[in-house]
């Protein structure tokens, strides 16, 4: 769980990358984390699939990247440092196809980060991070920043049904990513 769980911020990055599915908690802990005095993070970038569950919001939140926006926003993030890149739809690759959403949304808007840092929960981290870099390309330094998980307790996740799940499934997703299976 803790090999999972890895957190190394990215030298220079002033670039903070959320994925739009974690809690509520992560998302307070996003705005401690733009408030604390050395933070570099100019620009907040909210990524995420389309909702899964609570589509019939779809007219006001279409997206995880869309409500965690607004969420951020609720929190005093202001609108001008945020970029909204909801990813298409899939069932399959989220975490490919939130980092390619994420990359044509920077490109086309003329940004180019020469390095970010990428908020995530738990042992989604370390294979989030390896995507993320696989998306941007050399170009781009990835950290990532692993924030407690939302729904079990990360020192005991082996006690839970949830922990033992979630971390056996993101070390088998990590591997099928380093044999370069994913996208």
């Amino acid at each position: 769980h803790a090999f999972l769980c890895v957190t190394a911020r990215a030298p220079g990055a002033d670039t903070l990358v959320v994925e739009g599915w974690v809690s509520d908690d992560s998302l307070r802990r996003v705005v401690e984390i733009l408030a604390e005095p050395e933070s570099p993070y100019g620009l907040v970038c909210v990524t995420g699939p389309p909702l899964y569950h609570g589509y019939y919001l779809a007219d006001t939140f279409g997206s995880y990247s869309e409500l965690a926006a607004a969420s951020l926003r609720a929190l005093g993030v202001p609108d001008e440092r945020l970029v909204v890149a909801p990813a298409h739809s899939g069932r399959r690759d989220r975490t490919y196809l939130a980092a390619d959403a994420l990359r044509a949304e920077l490109t086309r808007r003329g940004l180019a980060p020469a390095a970010l840092d990428l908020v995530t929960e738990g042992p989604h981290a370390r294979r989030s991070r390896a995507v993320y870099a696989k998306v941007f390309g050399d170009d781009v330094r990835v950290g990532v920043i692993a924030l407690p998980p939302g729904h079990y307790d990360a020192e005991t996740w082996y006690r839970s049904s949830a922990g033992v799940k979630t971390t056996v499934f993101e070390l088998l997703a990590v591997v099928y990513e380093w044999l370069g299976a994913g996208r």
